[in-house]
């Protein structure tokens, strides 16, 4: 069985577990042994909801939050049930380990934990105090024996509880909301997916060779002990001419338009020049004292560790909004939400691990920095495009200046050229690039993903690398693989895991994986997994080809990397596969396979594949056809399915 959902959906999540509660149930009947499914669903809840997702895998620590902190504040049970929890996880423990399904890491001592806790498990249940709201309520309808799973028997309790028909102490429900409240405003887990980084060797020297940290570096050897400001705290303009020079920022003074020269009459004017000034006092790297520039003198020490300055640079990104987004004949919206749309940027590109299209970070942008302001509403629309365009003026300049500083890159389409073109050289007075990289699209470079991962990290998110993941156990390091960024992470995941056990152990614990679980999605990656082993991987994934439980996965798998021939599939394979695909939108309702059989194509094409999948054999595919008898619109399709049913069985 799956026994890993760390992240998974609810929907998933409450399949498998009711499989693995069904399964225990009938394990422990089969021995005459007396447990309660119920305080294994709860526990299996628990560790889903805020532990690690690992449902095999088991400490102490797991289970004094369980049963001193997550069943006294939720769970409502009679004092007689409280009796059956412990033995009943004792049990537990017991099949997960008879059965293979316990992790090796399991903790040996959860036997004698459970006797330890046994006073403290009774007193902690027993203590009203400790109850949540929903608690509370539900242990008074128990106890005035209310079914709380009959809607009119709550309805009933209800009524009479707003009548003042029934007794309850406000001070005990008060509490049991702030409890709740508490309970809910507690920070959860929040865990994106592992990404691959380099060394830090290798980081440090990509962050040395940053234009951003050149600049600093160049501005920092100019500031020497200090420069005089003039009276508005700018560069003034002679030493400006200096820097323009020595930072190569493009910038121009006193430039000529068509024979006519424009006088610049403050270094604020130099876009380039003033944005690495803006940069290093965001940084800490220079200060603003009594009319003049000055160096910080602990934050000068990091000029010669790349990799420590650059994650300083990267930090005082966000709070540069006012400098990138220059004012000129008007200001977009992003100019005072650039730290919300920078962090925005970067999250998505770091959670999407590929490629991400500017126009989607466009839509993302426009959407944060526009939901204070009522766009859609007259005569505000008429702006509205004007407004959309100023948006991604500045969401370019961003993109920009993140390239140069080294955090992604800007990949072209089939216009050419680059973002960095345009901000080192004719553009870094601040233009915009022009209409022809809209299909442009941003990649987070190493140092981006390390910089990214700091960020996350502060904001509260579990953002674990795959150095952190090659040691763990086979079916967490498929399902990290499953989940990762990219297919570049998940392999370097894998090849990194391969290394550290050996070629034939991986491949031993692969295949033993692969045959004790009954879940589709991760048969596919661990197959992937072995054949991305090589030769002795591949013999393995050969020999499961006429394995009548995974077929046809074996061969698509093959397909996919070239090993055999796509034609291979025939009709009933891919009626199998999509059997399984519907079966688990199926969890969501009869409706939604509707809808997505329906999206497959036109009615021929539909009835079709209910013939086939009526001739599949998949064990699933009598429910699928049945839902989608009974709710598709189009009357021939429906009687098709209900004879693919019939004749599936």
């Amino acid at each position: 069985m799956r026994m890993v959902f760390s992240d998974a959906d609810e929907l998933v999540f409450r399949d498998a577990c009711d499989r693995l509660v069904g399964r225990f149930d009938e394990w422990a009947g089969e021995r005459g042994l007396e447990v309660d499914p119920f305080a294994v669903e709860v526990a299996l809840e628990h560790k889903w909801a805020v532990g690690d997702g690992i449902l095999s895998r088991w400490t102490v620590a797991d289970l004094r939050e369980l049963l001193l902190g997550w069943m006294p504040l939720k769970i409502a049970m009679m004092e007689e049930q409280w009796a059956t929890v412990l033995p009943t996880l004792r049990v537990f423990f017991d099949f997960l380990t008879r059965t293979g399904l316990a992790d090796p890491r399991c903790d040996p001592g959860l036997p004698a934990a459970l006797e330890e806790l046994a006073g403290e498990f009774n007193a902690a249940m027993g203590d009203e105090s400790r109850y949540g709201v929903a608690k509370h309520w539900a242990m008074m309808m128990l106890r005035r024996g209310v079914d709380i799973g009959n809607e009119e028997q709550v309805g009933c309790f209800v009524t009479d509880v707003q009548a003042g028909e029934v007794f309850y102490d406000p001070e005990q429900a008060l509490q049991a909301a702030i409890l709740t409240g508490q309970e809910q405003m507690r920070p959860r887990r929040r865990r994106l997916a592992a990404v691959a980084l380099p060394a830090d060797e290798e980081l440090a020297a990509a962050a040395a060779g940053s234009e951003v940290l050149r600049r600093l570096r160049v501005l920092l050897s100019w500031v020497g002990d200090g420069r005089r400001l003039t009276q508005t705290g700018r560069i003034t303009l002679a030493d400006a001419r200096e820097l323009v020079e020595l930072l190569g920022t493009g910038d121009v003074v006193d430039p000529v338009v068509h024979d006519r020269v424009y006088r610049t009459k403050s270094s604020e004017e130099l876009y380039g020049l003033n944005v690495t000034v803006e940069w290093a006092k965001a940084a800490r790297l220079v200060r603003t004292a009594k009319g003049r520039l000055l160096p910080v003198k602990k934050n000068v020490a990091t000029l010669d560790r790349p990799l420590e300055l650059w994650g300083l640079a990267f930090a005082a990104f966000p709070r540069l909004g006012l400098a990138i987004c220059s004012s000129g004949w008007t200001e977009s919206m992003l100019r005072y939400q650039f730290d919300e749309g920078a962090c925005a940027v970067l999250t998505a590109a770091y959670t999407l691990g590929g490629d991400v299209a500017l126009a989607d970070l466009h839509e993302l942008v426009w959407d944060l920095a526009s939901e204070r302001y009522e766009t859609d509403e007259a005569p505000q629309q008429q702006h509205r495009k004007t407004w959309q365009k100023l948006v991604e003026h500045d969401l370019r300049r961003m993109l920009q200046w993140l390239e140069i500083l080294g955090a992604l890159r800007m990949i072209a389409g089939e216009a050419g050229g680059t973002a960095t073109d345009e901000a080192a050289g004719g553009t870094a007075g601040g233009e915009a690039a022009d209409e022809t990289t809209a299909d442009r699209v941003a990649e987070l470079t190493a140092l981006g993903r390390w910089g990214t991962r700091r960020m996350l990290q502060d904001a509260g998110f579990e953002a674990p690398v795959m150095a952190d993941i090659a040691g763990e156990e086979a079916e967490v390091v498929v399902h990290v693989a499953g989940a990762a960024a990219s297919e570049e992470d998940a392999d370097a995941l894998l090849r990194a895991w391969s290394d550290a056990r050996g070629e034939q152990q991986a491949i031993a614990e692969l295949t033993a994986l692969l045959r004790r679980s009954d879940d589709v999605q991760q048969w596919v990656v661990t197959l992937d997994a072995l054949v991305e082993m090589g030769a002795a991987g591949i013999e393995v994934v050969m020999g499961l080809r006429d394995d009548d439980r995974f077929r046809p996965y074996p061969t698509l798998v093959l397909a996919q990397h070239g090993v055999v021939d796509q034609a291979e599939l025939g009709d009933t394979d891919v009626a199998v596969m999509l059997a399984e695909q519907l079966a688990t939108v199926l969890l969501a309702g009869d409706e939604q396979v509707v809808d997505v059989f329906t999206s497959m194509g036109d009615a021929d094409v539909q009835r079709a594949a209910l013939e086939d999948m009526g001739r599949c054999g998949h064990p699933k595919a009598p429910a699928v056809l049945t839902a989608i008898a009974r709710h598709h619109q189009d009357p021939k399709v429906a009687r098709t399915a209900r004879k693919a049913a019939l004749r599936a069985g």
